[in-house]
């Protein structure tokens, strides 16, 4: 009789430290409280992975905001300034053209805990209606409506007509916590060196660490939690 081993159990997936398990909800809860003080949003609610249930630890935050006609562009303005209630940012690039029509984008990496947390804004008129079936609300001042677009049909069938372009080196901020969190994924090729794509991670790392290096002396404020953010990465994928 052949003795039969038992298979080994799954490796435990690595999913870091508390430092950066912390980030996401605890901005969530600060950021869900603000906006319910906020009589001009009359909902909030989560799109992309966290509304699906797919996040990792490295996903950052998709809010779609329904605010009142009137008040969305003083809304989109406040989102770019550097410290707002929501938190202090590092950097906000405001790009209408990725919103819906009347409404607006904006990609902010905020400062949390020593660490950066990318987070977009999706801002919708709400004249547009309360998108539905796609997200998931953390709340609504008139009633969940029964029926209405999905926040991906209001963006395919109402896109903004705006455009505009943020400075290189702002989008070069904005970019490198989106590549960190690529390359710790499995994904080095996220990372372009001279136009070409990282190999492995060790490469993908290195190239990253002189991005950061090199940013211009009025991103200093950004250096320590970039650094800090590839140095968790690392130390997941040792």
């Amino acid at each position: 009789m052949t003795d039969v081993q038992p298979s080994p159990p799954p490796a435990a997936r690595r999913v870091g430290p508390p430092v950066l398990l912390g980030l996401r909800p605890r901005f969530l809860d600060r950021a869900t409280i603000v906006a319910r003080l906020d009589q001009r949003i009359r909902a909030l609610a989560l799109w992309g992975p966290l509304a699906r249930g797919e996040a990792d630890e490295w996903s950052g935050i998709d809010f779609v905001a329904t605010v009142a006609d009137e008040s969305v562009g003083e809304f989109l303005d406040e989102l770019t300034r550097g410290d707002t209630l929501y938190g202090k940012s590092l950097v906000a690039l405001r790009m209408p053209q990725h919103g819906v029509a009347g409404g607006g984008f904006v990609s902010v990496t905020y400062l949390q805990s020593g660490l950066p947390l990318h987070v977009d804004w999706y801002v919708s008129p709400l004249s547009l209606g309360i998108p539905v079936g796609d997200t998931k609300p953390l709340f609504v001042r008139d009633g969940w409506p029964h029926s209405g677009a999905s926040f991906a049909e209001l963006l395919r069938e109402r896109p903004s007509r705006e455009s505009c372009s943020p400075p290189r080196w702002d989008r070069v901020v904005s970019t490198i916590p989106v590549q960190v969190a690529e390359v710790a994924r499995g994904r080095p090729e996220a990372v372009r060196d001279a136009r070409r794509p990282m190999r492995d991670r060790t490469e993908a790392y290195a190239a990253l660490a002189r991005r950061i290096g090199s940013l211009p002396a009025r991103y200093r404020d950004a250096l320590p939690p970039l650094f800090s953010q590839l140095g968790v990465a690392r130390l997941l994928n040792r």
